[in-house]
């Protein structure tokens, strides 16, 4: 009524357990050494493929050659990525191309989506950067902030003055605060992932 296989090891006695065993640890090694063939052949044909005794020389021409068969080099790639930086900043400032001097590159800490490719470190506060172009940075309008009156932020009337007005920045991507605007446009970035240049 039932029928069942035990793979070779057709009764349950204790001297035929261990020639089980012994079976199981042969095919494990037969498979292990099929596995190491099958991996060095691999190996073997990459290696005539690409690293084959003439092209290994300091001629020009092989090397070139050799190159043009890596399946994982590209020639053009530095100009590509290059033109493209230079179009991404041309970009980030409203069509105008700076001079490409930065303090840094900031990333959002929470999701690290770019968020300014041009900035000013601030000589007082290290951490933080003003910059007037920002990439997946959202203002919250509806949000006005001011600042703690103190000597530096009121002037002789004592009144707050104008521009000492800022609204939220967030990371459009992942809603990260990221820093302050300023009433005349300058962003503000503080607590943001920065890449030192």
């Amino acid at each position: 009524m039932f029928n069942c296989s035990y793979d070779g090891c057709s009764d349950d006695s204790s001297s035929t357990e261990d020639s089980c065993i012994e079976i199981d640890v042969e095919r494990a090694d037969e498979f292990e050494k099929k596995m190491m063939y099958e991996l060095q052949s691999d190996i073997c044909s990459y290696s005539k493929q690409y690293l084959s005794p003439e092209e290994t020389d300091t001629d020009p021409a092989n090397a070139k050659a050799s190159a043009e068969n890596d399946l994982f080099y590209d020639s053009d790639e530095d100009k590509i990525n290059a033109e493209f930086a230079k179009h991404l900043q041309k970009v980030s400032q409203g069509g105008e191309l700076g001079d490409g001097k930065t303090d840094a590159v900031l990333n959002c800490p929470g999701c690290m989506s770019l968020l300014c490719l041009n900035c000013q470190r601030h000589s007082k506060y290290k951490t933080q950067y003003r910059t007037m172009f920002t990439f997946n940075c959202k203002v919250v309008g509806d949000e006005v902030l001011h600042p703690q009156p103190n000597s530096h932020d009121t002037n002789a009337e004592g009144n707050l003055d104008e521009q000492s007005v800022f609204r939220r920045v967030l990371c459009e991507i992942c809603d990260t605060p990221v820093g302050l605007l300023d009433s005349s446009g300058v962003y503000h970035l503080f607590g943001v992932l920065a890449s030192h240049s």
